[in-house]
């Protein structure tokens, strides 16, 4: 099913803005999904560098009526960031801290600022923002605004509603004002700030009015649940009980409010401000998910840091004793955290981890975590103990078992649970998945057990199943029943599952979100949620947005809108998802399951090392993902993209770093997507002359070698490496590493072995490209004098590159070739036990996990198991003391090294093996650099098309290096020695075993 083109001719709109706008169809791709199961074609994106482009930009889509959704990380869950129309992107540029007032406690921001950014600048100060949801690494301030975000710690601080104090917004037509809270004059009416705009008192009057004259309505039909992000927050504007001023019976006398710092805590859903005297605009304005204005910048309240923190763990036999022991903590304690753990989800962390489940009787039915913060150290130990004694002590105490935690280390074990199931849980595989749609439900936490025992009767009859946990505190579970959304008997299924939870929660006084927001998939619930005071919410949306062109599909829709969508609506891959056969190997069932798998959660933003160049989508590595699966469900025409140069460009930007097979929620491997699409490029368009050259590492390098002497000067040409860059694209500010004859090292001392340590009896070493042609002297023979100080019989056989540059650029045929001949070599001795020792990583990960799945042959994969870490396995063998002592100082005086672990270390599994062996020598004093990826990648910073966005990759690791300023930096990726010549200039840079072997007697 194509994609229709947009309705509007946008090139008038990009006169004018000096942000990007884009509406090209790989760009209108990378913008129709978002971290929920929906997708959405928009028509265009802008990424705004200012205010002027967003008012540009609203004018113009008034003028068209064209739909106008904001967008942040797209973290959403519900699909609120997703739109037919114009998706503008506020992350990209309008992304700073404008201000901080630590004294007063408030900070202003734009919206497209990170959480986790915000308090990393915040602590300086000692203070945070409370709010804290689980994506707070790479979600922002402005959506969390929009969305109300709550997080672990609300039932201690609150929700962002509770800290506004003035927001920056512009409204449909680009009219800029404040939303603040107004104050109410003794009469009634309303006092405004001499800046006031007309759009400001036109809405809040409006407010007024509306709120004021239907206090009996809105009383009615607000929730009892302590959380609430659906509809329009019509509960909280004016108190609902009580005369208010100019209403007979209202005391004048009633104490004004203050304008300081808040209190450090905020119980859970009470008014910030708390006064009959107040208009409170912002707390209407939260929650509405971008559908009543655009957030140009809020002013929010903060709070200090807590010095100390402790918790438990406690046990329960059944959710009603769960229930009585929630309510008994927040009466008689001031939780700071307080989560639960189903025993549904506790499985799923032990099935994978048995250990989990070792010492939890069989009659555990729910766990709750509990945390609590505090001055010191003493401090939060007795509000443990008032906790445990609170519900465990006594005969009928709820609890029958606890675990207590006063210190750190001690607290994060009680987490491993939940953070051990939550990724299990995204990595299931298939098309019958754990899939949000009715996951955010909220009840008064008395009447848990209630819905507990409602939703599980609801599944088993509906045939889903799914894993419960959420915040007890608030009564706010999150549940992801697997579901197969392709299936439409299944999507059908969806649907009334939706109608009995969401009717489940209605009557136990909860609602349907809690935290995640209405977004597009539930918005179509909310008439049954609020009833009468839906209608009021419908006269707040006229008079904000008369139009509808604010996120229409989001809080209140249009009738039409109302009456068609349900939670179903507008999925990924629901109603008319369809593969397409491309006629290429990204029809391999494997490449289809990766390619669908991603559920584009935002957490690569991250990771990614490309997104430290920019903020834009394409940089993420879902966009992959999200570009291929528009591919291969012929949104996009395969015939022309998969050739297409721009798309190419886009794909180009996953550098095979690995990072997403660690570090992505779900492992979806996006290298090997990116490289199955480049597979396919290669055997049909051919590979430019660059990429040819580079994917022959070891063949340049035998060359270079030869006369090291005249590679380097014809490398040092600035004459000749211009020549090269016209030519072939080689760019010619990149240092290129020098080639250098084998010489040999001396052979060291035999080393005394006592028999309790395990050495090999002989080793096949596999050196790669950079230690036999530009470290020859360094870590390849390094790694042979070690291994023969140790007694083992040593090997070097001549082999094939391990062929990951070929890999990496798509030429998997040469790369299996390749591969072939090196099995032939090595199958002696594989047969005979003998382990295939690496001092490279990239050349180790190649060998483990790109070799085996390009010859998928049962010898391939033995010989994979055969490859292992020289670093793991000398720091396993020098850490036995009677060979540690053996070691001697490498120099007279204590020597600071700093070492850089490559990613492709991580991925592999050694990580920082290669520090902690370095960190057995007398006198090292080791830094871990902890900076991310160096930015070369391989072959990729050497383009000129990459050489900036490479160094700008490599420049927090640089300017790391500056800072620890070592004697020595050791890491042992040739790549990443040869970035950090370039980026840290002037440095000594070493492979660990160099310094090894230096310090063997």
């Amino acid at each position: 099913m194509a994609i229709a083109a947009p309705s509007a001719d946008f090139s008038e709109l990009a006169s004018i803005v000096s942000g990007e706008l884009k509406w090209d169809d790989i760009s209108r791709a990378l913008y129709a999904s978002s971290a929920s199961i929906v997708e959405i074609w928009p028509e265009a994106v802008l990424c705004p560098r200012n205010v002027a482009d967003v008012q540009e930009a609203l004018k113009f889509c008034a003028e068209h009526r064209i739909p106008v959704t904001c967008r942040g990380a797209g973290s959403g869950v519900c699909g609120q960031s997703l739109g037919r129309g114009l998706i503008i992107d506020f992350s990209v540029h309008m992304n700073r801290l404008l201000e901080v007032n630590a004294a007063e406690r408030w900070v202003r921001f734009q919206p497209g600022l990170v959480k986790d950014d915000l308090d990393t600048e915040l602590a300086a100060s000692g203070l945070f923002w409370p709010p804290d949801p689980s994506s707070s690494p790479w979600c922002t301030v402005g959506a969390m605004v929009a969305n109300n975000s709550g997080g672990t710690k609300s039932v201690m601080y609150g929700t962002a509603r509770d800290y506004l104090l003035e927001l920056d917004v512009l409204s449909w037509r680009g009219e800029r004002f404040k939303i603040r809270p107004v104050e109410i004059a003794p009469e009634g009416g309303l006092i405004f700030a001499p800046d006031a705009t007309t759009t400001e008192k036109r809405l809040a009057e409006h407010a007024h009015r509306l709120i004021r004259g239907n206090r009996e309505v809105i009383k009615k039909h607000q929730p009892q649940s302590r959380r609430c992000s659906s509809g329009y927050n019509l509960f909280q504007v004016l108190p609902l009980e009580g005369p208010l001023p100019g209403e007979r019976g209202f005391n004048e006398n009633t104490p004004r409010p203050k304008y300081g710092p808040l209190p450090d805590v905020i119980p859970c859903g009470a008014n910030a401000i708390g006064s009959p005297w107040i208009l409170d605009m912002p707390r209407l304005f939260c929650g509405s998910e971008g559908s009543l204005g655009v957030l140009l910048e809020a002013k929010v309240r903060v709070s200090k840091l807590p010095h100390a923190v402790a918790g438990a763990a406690l046990m329960f036999e059944s959710d009603a004793k769960m229930a009585e022991g929630v309510v008994t903590l927040l009466e008689k304690t001031r939780p700071a955290k307080l989560e639960l753990l189903d025993r549904t989800y506790i499985d799923v962390a032990a099935r994978e981890q048995p250990e989990l489940a070792q010492g939890l009787p069989a009659k555990l039915k729910t766990m709750l975590v509990v945390e609590y913060f505090g001055e010191s150290k003493d401090d939060v130990a007795r509000q443990v103990d008032a906790c445990v004694a609170a519900v465990c002590e006594g005969m009928n105490a709820p609890a029958f078992d606890a675990t207590v935690a006063y210190d750190p280390t001690e607290l994060d074990r009680l987490w491993t649970i939940r953070k051990v199931a939550s990724p299990i849980l995204s990595r299931v595989k298939g098309d019958h998945r754990p899939t949000r749609w009715v996951e955010d439900v909220a009840v008064p936490p008395w009447n848990l057990p209630k819905f507990i025992a409602g939703i599980k009767a609801i599944f088993e009859d509906m045939n889903f199943q799914g894993a419960l946990f959420g915040h007890a505190g608030e009564g706010n579970l999150h549940i992801n029943p697997k579901a197969n959304v392709k299936d439409s008997t299944e999507r059908e299924r969806m649907k009334v599952c939706a109608d009995k939870v969401f009717a489940l929660a209605k009557e136990l006084g909860g609602v349907i979100s809690g935290e995640h927001g209405d977004g597009v998939m539930r918005s179509p619930y909310l008439r049954r949620m609020f009833g009468e005071a839906y209608d009021l919410m419908v006269e707040v949306k006229r008079e904000w947005d008369p139009e509808w062109l604010l996120n229409p599909l989001v809080k209140v829709l249009k009738p039409e809108d109302e009456a068609s969508r349900n939670t179903v609506t507008d999925l990924r891959m629901g109603e008319g998802y369809t593969r397409h056969a491309t006629g290429t190997g990204l029809d391999r069932p494997e490449i289809l399951e990766e390619i669908e798998k991603c559920h584009g959660c935002g957490k690569c933003r991250t990771y990614c090392p490309i997104m430290s160049v920019g903020k834009e989508e394409r940089f993420t590595a879902r966009a992959k993902a999200n570009l291929l699966r528009a591919v291969v469900s012929g949104k996009l025409d395969g015939h022309a993209f998969l050739l297409d140069d721009a798309f190419k460009e886009n794909i180009d930007l996953c550098i095979n770093c690995g990072q997403c097979l660690t570090e992505c929620p779900t492992h979806v491997d996006i290298p090997g997507i990116a490289i199955a699409y480049r597979e396919q490029y290669m055997q049909r368009a051919g590979a430019p002359m660059l990429t040819n050259m580079l994917n022959k590492p070891d063949r340049i390098g035998r060359m270079g070698s030869l006369a090291p002497g005249l590679t380097k000067s014809v490398l040092g040409s600035r004459f000749l490496r211009g020549v090269a860059q016209k030519a072939f694209g080689l760019d010619e500010r990149r240092h290129l590493p020098e080639y250098r004859k084998e010489r040999g090292l001396p052979a060291k001392s035999r080393l005394h072995v006592s028999d309790e340590v395990k050495v090999p009896e002989e080793v096949v070493l596999f050196p790669g490209c950079w230690a036999n042609y530009n470290d020859p002297d360094g870590e390849k023979n390094a790694a042979r004098r070690i291994f023969e100080a140790l007694g083992a019989r040593v090997h070097i056989p001549k082999l094939n590159c391990c062929g990951i540059s070929k890999i990496t650029q798509g030429n998997t045929e040469a790369a299996a070739s390749d591969w072939r001949e090196n099995l032939e070599i090595l199958r002696p001795y594989v047969a005979r036990g003998a382990k295939i020792v690496f001092s490279a990583p990239s050349c180790l990960l190649a060998s483990r996990h790109d070799m085996p799945r390009l010859l998928k042959s049962e010898e391939a994969t033995k010989t994979a198991a055969a490859c292992t870490d020289a670093h793991q396995m000398l720091r396993g063998i020098f850490s036995h003391p009677r060979l540690k002592n053996q070691l001697k100082p490498i120099a007279n005086k204590p020597v600071k090294m700093a070492y850089h672990q490559p990613c492709h270390s991580k991925v592999s599994g050694v990580g920082s093996e290669p520090m902690k062996l370095v960190e057995l020598l007398p006198q090292a004093q080791v830094t871990n650099l902890n900076a991310g990826c160096c930015g070369l990648s391989g072959t990729f910073g050497l383009k000129t098309d990459n050489f900036e966005m490479s160094m700008q990759a490599g420049s927090k690791l640089f300017g790391r290096i500056d800072a620890v300023n070592p004697d020595v930096v050791f890491t042992p990726c040739g790549v990443c020695q040869t970035q950090i010549m370039q980026g840290a200039q002037g440095r000594k840079i070493v492979h660990p075993l160099k310094l090894l072997y230096e310090a063997l007697p």
